[in-house]
């Protein structure tokens, strides 16, 4: 069995296959490598996986060097430190009895790790019979010993990854956050995190990037620092608590990868002022506003915005799509799931006359937001009530004025609707209802158009 390790057989060719330690699988966000070797006789597949195999061992310990990696497990380590136990200082004195003491005297091989405060560190790892594997730092002056520091790091790959790197730059990076005297940086952690949120990530961001502008490092986390930040807020109401849900998930984060202790989580039970302000909403642009940010821009966004303007659609939809379908007999533009922002997103949008001739192809949504953005500026200057999304306030404005029923144009736009009776139990609008709201949207682009 052992003869074929790493190596799997699909159908009749051989796979050389290697899994991913658990540690490092969100640097390469995979659970394995896999490769195939192209050859159905094992020791020819060998020959050619195992050069694959060394290779990918070399990327593992490359990832562990990493500083989100290490971080990690530095974080981990201080996270399981014993009850009573000063993470940041070690195990008190009085706490080690005299068979720890004789281990820590017998020690052998240290290493100089570098200047803490002016003196000279040095450390070894010991296994006690009292704490288990422990680190064991001590300071000098003058080559006499000033203090000792049993630190109850448990987990293997700090002492190896860090202490005994022979990397004096890693050593001089971390070992001020192993011993206490910097803690972690708040938003260490923040990418794998926000990982999770999907297409949710920007608002995943923002919020720990303005957690990370108020909280240095993850030990500056208290109840009453986070309340003291809320109670100096300006922001919107609904911001601020967006945010909080925002910082009480990646707080349970950090517990779950046992990165802090577990326990209470801070960014609850927060009182919010009632002073804070309602978030304003978007508003709809003027025509000769919209058609003057128009004439700014190039041939491609102006494509996106004639989109906008005949069917509502979200910028992200609109850079999506690819080609067009057939639904129902009509030609229709498709947000499937991965362009959906809800579940009610998730739709086909018949395609106005005026711009079936607009050639369709995957574009970057960021690029195009930031170059309307700027023509925008240019013609209504900062004004934040006014963005792209202001073509679709646009778009419903013409529904309602031309008398489409609310569930029509909540189905056309991707809105959730309001009622349980039509929200819950009905199957949608027709393709006819969709049409006709098509045909509404068109008469309020060209009245606008006279009337400007």
């Amino acid at each position: 069995m052992a003869k074929h390790r790493y190596f799997q057989l699909r159908g009749n060719v051989w796979q050389c296959v290697m899994l991913i330690p658990k540690d490092v699988r969100h640097v390469f966000k995979a659970t394995h490598f896999r490769r195939s070797t192209r050859h159905r006789d094992l020791t020819q597949a060998q020959i050619v996986g195992l050069p694959w195999v060394a290779e990918w061992k070399q990327k593992i310990s490359r990832a562990r060097m990493e500083p989100d990696t290490i971080m990690a497990d530095i974080a981990k380590a201080k996270a399981t430190v014993p009850e009573g136990t000063d993470a940041r200082t070690g195990i008190p004195h009085d706490q080690i009895n005299c068979v720890t003491w004789r281990q820590i005297d017998a020690w052998g091989d240290h290493k100089v790790i570098g200047d803490s405060r002016g003196f000279k560190v040095t450390t070894a790892r010991v296994d006690t019979d009292q704490f288990g594997p422990v680190v064991v730092v001590t300071g000098y002056i003058n080559d006499e010993v000033d203090e000792i520091t049993v630190m109850p790091l448990l987990m293997d790959e700090v002492v190896t990854s860090v202490i005994w790197n022979d990397n004096a730059a890693s050593a001089h990076t971390y070992v001020p956050t192993l011993l206490g005297e910097q803690g972690i940086p708040f938003g260490q952690f923040s990418e794998e995190f926000a990982e999770q949120y999907g297409k949710s990530q920007k608002d995943a961001k923002s919020a720990l990037n303005g957690g990370a502008k108020i909280f240095a490092t993850l030990d500056a986390v208290t109840p009453d620092s986070v309340q003291a930040w809320v109670s100096h807020e300006t922001r919107a109401r609904e911001t601020v608590v967006k945010h909080l849900a925002i910082l009480s998930s990646y707080w349970k984060f950090l517990q779950e990868k046992r990165y802090i202790k577990q326990g209470a989580i801070p960014f609850q039970g927060v009182s919010i002022p009632k002073t804070l302000a309602k978030k304003k909403g978007y508003g709809p642009f003027e025509w000769d506003e919209l058609m003057a940010i128009r004439a700014l821009c190039d041939a491609e966004l102006q494509d996106v915005v004639d989109i906008a303007r005949y069917t509502g659609m979200r910028i992200a939809e609109i850079c999506i799509q690819e080609k067009t379908l057939i639904h129902q007999g009509v030609e229709c533009f498709h947000v499937d799931e991965k362009a959906a922002k809800t579940g009610a997103s998730v739709r086909f949008v018949p395609v106005a006359d005026e711009i079936k001739h607009i050639v369709l192809e995957k574009r970057n949504v960021n690029a195009i937001g930031k170059r309307f953005g700027h023509a925008k500026k240019k013609i209504v200057g900062p004004n934040r009530q006014k963005s792209f999304h202001s073509i679709r306030k646009n778009v419903i404005t013409f529904l309602e004025q031309a008398s489409i029923p609310e569930g029509v144009a909540a189905d056309l736009c991707g809105h959730e609707k309001q009622t349980i009776t039509y929200g819950v139990y009905s199957g949608g609008s027709s393709m006819p209802q969709l049409l006709e709201a098509i045909k509404a949207i068109k008469a309020g682009n060209a009245r606008s158009a006279q009337l400007a």
